[in-house]
């Protein structure tokens, strides 16, 4: 983790949001149905990007999709489903790693809690898909200016520290 790395793959996310929204092109599949596998297999490569510090996998899945002529609101439910078997795949190896320590009750309820969260998940994407009509490249780069707000705080606090040291020893 580094947060150079974290505040520059914000912005460039936040840029990259800001162009796309901008740009007016129209989208050459709008709806699931429509995706081929190849432009599937070119997201999925695409969403592999997230694994740089700062980048949602969300916002990487999203972009490369509506890059590869996918229209944002069937790039949202491929970005949605796409996370099913990444979290499937999670939470199984979490039960592997620590399977031993988890009761049958347990289980239950992990399950119930997972069913719950999907159904939720479904409910609020079309809330999300609606809300997509306002520019979200805006909201990350609120979340870039704050994240440099607090570095800043950070050195400067680093700086009154060693000032105060240098008093001290003198």
């Amino acid at each position: 983790f580094n947060p150079g790395v974290v505040a520059g793959a914000l912005i460039l996310g936040g840029l990259i949001l800001l162009y796309i929204e901008r740009r007016q092109t129209k989208p050459l599949f709008n709806s699931l149905s429509e995706i081929p596998w190849p432009v599937a297999c070119y997201i999925g490569l695409i969403q592999s990007l997230s694994m740089i510090p700062g980048t949602s996998r969300a916002a990487a899945t999203i972009i490369g999709a509506i890059i590869l002529g996918v229209s944002r609101t069937a790039a949202v439910e491929f970005s949605f489903f796409l996370a099913i078997p990444i979290m499937i795949a999670a939470t199984g190896y979490s039960l592997l790693k620590h399977g031993a320590a988890i009761s049958g009750y347990e289980i239950i309820i992990l399950v119930v809690g997972f069913a719950a969260a999907f159904f939720v998940a479904l409910a609020v994407i079309k809330f999300f898909v609606r809300w997509l009509d306002v520019c979200f490249g805006v909201n990350k780069q609120a979340i870039k200016f704050q994240f440099h707000l607090y570095e800043n705080m950070e050195v400067d606090r680093e700086v009154a520290e060693l000032t105060e040291r240098l008093h001290r020893t003198r």
